[in-house]
């Protein structure tokens, strides 16, 4: 499967130091902390009302599903949703200065996101081993989720050029600046000045200004002694003058490149009015700003600084101008060529997902929905056989509450008919989002471990419905499935479908690097994976409500398989349209 050479990710960028197992432990307990506390504040909240459980149970049992749903939601898409609004960083990893990038720096997508996050049904049985040891002794410090969807933490140091020398032409504004600089600053100050520079970025605009314009004031006046020329820096040329100053004091080569930045200073005093340039038409596309003109500018200057950035890696490996330059050429290519993480633009991208992107990959690939449908199916007909044919196997097909049920003369279903639907149904949901995003997960196996779970779950089915029918409860249990049952097998089947598409890109990269072929199956797959979400969310909702209550079997059938008729009706449909859309395009532009 040759993944999409527009959004393979490709080798990791050494300019971007990948974050250790310290601050990322560090980051993961921020964030469980920061989810514990926005739990309580809604729980405070409820309780201002009244006794919260019967709140809501008063509500109907839609609005009950949907109110544990939203909880469920809050832990299990917290860091999705946060990456995404934040370009790659949760509450966490903000205060500990990390963020979620490609492989080639670019911002995390929405698919990447989910598939990283995905792969922590994987690890969270296993008390996040996997991922301790993975990220402790990795060269990339990748865990697993990582190492599928091509994505890196990585540290964000603060960077500046300012040790390197103002832009060209920066000094010519106060006339002897550059050769009086050297005597103007004391090595104490001149660290202290720099070290201002460096953490401007992290200050709050006021601050910032305010201790700008005191700096340049106090300097100003040592300068003007010396016999500078030129205007006071108001508050607008206050940190151009201070970079102007310590750029003239400090040019040079970095410090402790050993020889690498030879030549260095001058290549960044030459084009650092350019990549200025593009960090602010940059940082403007976030707030939606831009003109014709400026978007061409950004454009023609994105492309330079790409052929800079080239230059640099060859030329200063490892400097700080290297690492400047690739976080500025992946900002510059997320402003162009990707989402701008607002909140409409991500509303917008599920929405296409939803309509196009999902239903396309399951048109597109229907040979691994066949395969997941077909194991499903194979494990009924073996688990139901083997019941049949030899009552003793239901002893380990059959799970013992279950057993104990049906001996017993009663469904273990029964207790849904009085239970909160809102608290059954948040159970089913979890429940069953466990199950599809482990059944994708395990797609890293080769597809063994998505094989194998896909007919352990049709085993299991297919053994209780015998065990039931030998009991003489099969009617009652076909009825309660009926409603829900083909819907939430069809999610299954997505899932496994998605799980398919990761093992082929890690056993069939063809002529792409495997890593890559991997992270592309794992988009691809992502995509069927959101897909199955809002249908289990619309199963939870069918299974506390609807199953359990005494309507006519046949109703329920209707239900049930009008349910699964309209979601493959719809992604056959949708799934045709976009590839008849790209095909279209196709032949447009050929």
């Amino acid at each position: 499967m040759p993944p999409d050479p527009t959004s393979a990710p490709g080798e990791a960028a050494p300019a971007l130091p990948p974050a250790g197992l310290g601050p990322r432990t560090l980051a993961a307990l921020l964030d469980g902390l920061a989810l514990f506390l926005a739990w309580v504040l809604v729980l405070l909240l409820f309780s201002f009302g009244g006794d919260l459980f019967g709140r809501v149970q008063a509500l109907s049992a839609a609005g009950q599903v949907l109110a544990v749903a939203a909880v469920v939601a809050l832990g299990w898409g917290w860091d999705v949703a946060w990456e995404l609004l934040w370009r790659g960083q949760t509450p966490g990893k903000r205060a500990l200065g990390l963020r979620v990038v490609r492989l080639d720096g670019a911002p995390v997508g929405p698919a990447e996101s989910v598939v990283r996050n995905a792969l922590r049904a994987l690890e969270l049985p296993l008390a996040y081993a996997p991922a301790v040891l993975l990220v402790a002794l990795g060269r990339r410090r990748q865990r697993l989720g990582d190492l599928v969807a091509g994505t890196l933490v990585v540290e964000e140091r603060p960077l500046d050029l300012a040790r390197y020398g103002p832009p060209e032409g920066a000094t010519d504004r106060w006339p002897g600046l550059a050769a009086r600089a050297p005597g103007l600053l004391p090595a104490a100050d001149l660290d202290r000045l720099l070290d201002f520079l460096r953490r401007r970025p992290e200050l709050d605009a006021a601050p910032r200004a305010g201790l700008a314009e005191a700096l340049a004031g106090a300097l100003w006046r040592r300068a003007a002694a010396a016999g500078v020329g030129g205007d006071p820096p108001g508050p607008a040329a206050a940190e151009p003058f201070l970079e102007a100053l310590a750029g003239a004091a400090a040019a040079g080569p970095e410090p402790g490149g050993r020889g690498r930045g030879r030549g260095v200073g001058p290549f960044v005093r030459a084009r650092r009015e350019a990549w200025d340039r593009l960090e602010a038409l940059a940082r403007q596309v976030d707030a939606g700003r831009l003109t014709l003109a400026e978007v061409e500018a950004l454009d023609r200057l994105y492309r330079r600084a790409e052929g800079d950035l080239a230059h640099a890696r060859a030329a200063f490996p490892g400097t700080e101008a290297e690492a400047a330059l690739a976080r500025l050429t992946a900002r510059a290519a997320g402003a162009l060529f990707r989402s701008r993480g607002r909140p409409a633009d991500q509303l917008a991208g599920l929405a296409r997902l939803l309509r196009r992107d999902g239903p396309s990959a399951a048109v597109a690939h229907a040979w691994a929905l066949a395969l997941a449908a077909g194991l499903l199916a194979a494990g009924v007909a073996a688990g139901a056989l083997a019941v049949s044919l030899e009552p003793g196997s239901a002893a380990w097909l059959v799970p013992g509450p279950v057993r104990a049920s049906l001996a017993s003369g009663r469904l273990w279903t029964d207790h849904l008919r009085t239970a909160a639907p809102g608290f059954s149904g948040g159970a089913i949901l979890r429940n069953n989002l466990a199950v599809a995003a482990l059944c994708f997960a395990l797609g890293v196996t080769g597809g063994l471990g998505t094989a194998a779970l896909l007919l352990a779950n049709g085993a299991l089915l297919g053994a209780v419905v015998a065990a039931a029918f030998q009991a003489g409860l099969g009617p009652d249990l076909l009825s309660f499935l009926a409603a829900h049952g083909p819907a939430e097998l069809s999610a299954l089947a997505l899932a496994g479908q998605g799980g398919f598409l990761v093992a082929r890109g890690l056993l069939r990269p063809g002529e792409w690097p495997r890593g890559a072929a991997l992270a592309a199956g794992a988009r691809t797959g992502a995509r069927l994976l959101a897909l199955a979400v809002p249908v289990l969310l619309l199963v939870a909702l069918v299974e506390a409500t609807v199953s359990p209550a005494p309507f006519p079997a046949a109703a329920k059938a209707a239900l049930g398989l009008g349910l699964a008729a309209a979601l493959w009706a719809y992604l056959w449909r949708a799934g045709r349209a976009a590839e008849a859309t790209v095909a279209g395009a196709a032949r447009e532009g050929g």
